[in-house]
């Protein structure tokens, strides 16, 4: 019970309940990973159960209601088609290098070929400042660890992409990704009321990739899409560093030159100048040596 057995501080006449046809309910908390099996009677006890600990989860006013609120909620777009909660696997996903190779695969409404790249490289960028992977991008489909391709998934506003995850990979295996061709994507810090900033959505999927599960709302892996995260956060980077440690150092610089001292009066001075054509006794077509002195102020 919501109260009894969870803690949530209600008694069990304090619950709702919930009777038949709540169908479309007990799906919606299925299709997102709240319950284990899609019951067809279920409980009105176990029902709110599981509603108390979705809004628990989510940072909504925890009653065990599916209220207009809750309601909401549950029908916001999700970044993808994975479970709110991660199941136990008993091992972390990720991969066994940090060498990932990514290539497109599909295409996507108001993106040319090279800007959907563009987008993807600017969402590789975003983990491997925060993390020690080493993300590169091939134009070899056969090769490729990550192929980020697109497809229909559902109607607009629902589901917007989805990742397989690393579970086991290596460097010969490869994961599929697919982004919605029937939403409104945009590449903006700051899109429209009706779409979707690709950005983040590439971001995110690209952290499931990674091997990150669904993180708790304020991260870029929480499940909702939320256009103002659209980067890894706290919780994300914690995540891929305990997978892949710390961004991997650029070289070092080499050392600038040595300053050389300015030529004395009196010194003579060689130098080679390309491509002039000197009329006179030393003519020469292409290169030639320039002898001068330099005189004293």
């Amino acid at each position: 019970m919501c109260g009894e057995s969870v803690h949530f501080g209600f008694a069990s006449a304090e619950l709702p309940t919930y009777t038949m046809p709540d169908f479309a309910l007990v799906s919606r908390l299925y299709d997102t990973g709240w319950l284990n099996e899609l019951l067809t009677t279920p409980a009105s006890a176990e029902l709110a159960d599981v509603i108390c600990f979705y809004q628990a989860h989510h940072g909504l006013t925890v009653d065990g209601h599916a209220g207009p609120v809750t309601e909401r909620h549950l029908y916001q777009p999700r970044f993808c088609g994975l479970a709110d909660r991660a199941p136990a696997r008993g091992r972390v996903c990720r991969w066994a290098q940090p060498e990932i190779t990514w290539a497109v695969t599909g295409q996507l409404r108001g993106f040319t070929a090279s800007g959907l790249v563009d987008v993807f490289h600017w969402a590789w960028s975003q983990w491997a400042r925060v993390c020690g992977i080493v993300p590169t991008y091939t134009t070899n489909r056969r090769t490729a660890n990550v192929l980020m391709g697109s497809g229909p998934i559902d109607q607009a506003g629902d589901t917007l992409a989805w990742s397989e995850l690393p579970c086991g990979a290596n460097g010969t295996t490869q994961l599929e990704q697919r982004y919605d061709t029937f939403e409104p994507f945009v590449f903006s810090s700051n899109p429209g009321p009706s779409q979707i900033d690709l950005g983040a959505v590439a971001c995110h999927e690209i952290g499931h990739a990674l091997g990150l599960d669904h993180l708790s709302r304020g991260n870029l892996l929480a499940p909702i899409y939320d256009p103002a995260v659209r980067t890894p956060q706290p919780g994300d980077i914690a995540e891929v560093v305990a997978r892949y440690g710390r961004p991997v150092e650029p070289p070092e610089a080499p050392d600038a030159p040595e300053p050389k001292e300015p030529p004395a009066a009196g010194d003579e001075v060689r130098a080679i100048v390309p491509g002039v054509v000197i009329v006179g006794d030393d003519q020469h077509a292409g290169d030639w040596h320039c002898h001068f002195v330099v005189r004293g102020t």
